[in-house]
């Protein structure tokens, strides 16, 4: 009891609050030391008014405000997602570079460097950046400072903002456990959006051909195939991986098949896409299904996109990792990365046509 006495009158630490991050129950009101009567609740009104959040299912706002948080957040905004999906939001304006060098060590030493989407924003690993922003001065939209870290169910984001100018903000995510969907996939395959024939297609000349070198040897070769009309009318190359340097696709015990575009494409296409695969595989392995509006705009500013991912075992359902009686069967993924655009993959797609044959 004394104990707990004492720690309420010490501010909670970032250390502390990224150790809680493993409780069952996450019990984060407790961690940051907020009473109930500290919570001031957003009126629907004040929600509706806020398109942006209604989009993506919020339906419920707290804000929390005369509360310091880590020594340095003054304010705190819990928003509260249909799917159960919870993301706090501390915010500060701050114009102190080594306080916000500072933060972003401590979650670098805990988590990693971890992404930032160059180019549209600038990385906390330059500290020249963050000095500029806290001297108000910059040269455009890129020189905002933008980082992601994954952990588990936890995402965390922290921005330093040239608008509003000097805005530190530090956002957690905390996504609900997804039940996966086990029930047999019983309405066909992915061959049945395919136009061009993989078979037919390897057997025509290649564009060109990438060796893939791991020890001083060719342990694959990917044969690259440009198709007009593009395939699912969104990718206008095939990348055919197969077995060291012989050209022949008897080799291959689980064929790895790229879709990949170089073209400009429309975001109505990908969505249509997304929408037929859910139709023929159901939800993917997380739990996921139609495109949400952030997920949209990730897509149309061609940045990172996790996607969608299917793992399908031996009996067309999704695989259970855990399950060691269960094989995997085929496994099909679909993202996107700045790097390599939209790009559709399937591991395992002889394995798919054989299925489909006897579907």
């Amino acid at each position: 009891m004394f104990e707990r006495l004492f720690n309420q009158n010490r501010p909670t630490t970032l250390v502390t609050f990224f150790n809680s991050i493993n409780n069952e129950p996450w019990d984060y009101l407790s961690v940051l030391q907020i009473k109930a009567h500290q919570l001031h609740r957003a009126t629907q009104q004040q929600i509706l008014d806020n398109p942006g959040d209604v989009a993506i299912g919020v339906n419920q706002v707290e804000v929390v405000l005369g509360h310091t948080f880590f020594n340095l957040f003054g304010s705190l905004v819990i928003k509260h997602h249909d799917d159960g999906e919870l993301r706090l939001m501390f915010n500060q304006t701050s114009f102190d570079a080594d306080q916000v060098a500072a933060l972003y060590r401590e979650l670098k030493t805990h988590f990693g460097q971890g992404i930032h989407h160059q180019p549209n924003f600038s990385s906390f690993e330059d500290l020249q950046k963050i000095r500029s922003i806290a001297q108000k001065k910059y040269d455009g939209p890129n020189d905002e400072i933008w980082h992601y870290w994954s952990a588990g169910r936890f995402g965390f984001v922290l921005n330093y903002k040239i608008e509003p100018l000097g805005q530190l903000l530090f956002s957690v995510t905390n996504r609900p456990e997804k039940v996966a969907d086990v029930k047999i996939r019983d309405k066909g395959t992915l061959l049945q959006l395919l136009q061009h024939n993989i078979t037919e297609l390897f057997g025509t000349e290649e564009n060109f051909s990438i060796p893939i070198i791991e020890n001083g040897e060719v342990k694959f070769t990917d044969y690259v195939f440009h198709v007009d009309p593009p395939e699912l009318r969104i990718f206008n190359t095939v990348k055919i991986r197969v077995l060291g340097t012989e050209r022949s696709l008897t080799n291959v015990k689980s064929l790895l098949v790229n879709y990949q575009t170089d073209n400009t494409w429309e975001i109505r296409d990908v969505i249509l896409l997304v929408d037929a695969l859910l139709k023929i595989y159901g939800p993917d392995d997380t739990g996921y299904e139609e495109l949400q509006p952030h997920e949209i705009d990730n897509i149309e500013q061609e940045s990172y996109w996790t996607g969608r991912s299917w793992l399908i075992n031996q009996d067309h359902g999704l695989q259970d990792l855990g399950d060691t009686s269960q094989q995997t069967l085929y496994w099909i993924n679909l993202n996107m990365n700045p790097e390599d655009g939209l790009n559709l993959s399937i591991l395992g797609f002889d394995h798919m046509e054989a299925y489909q044959n006897i579907y």
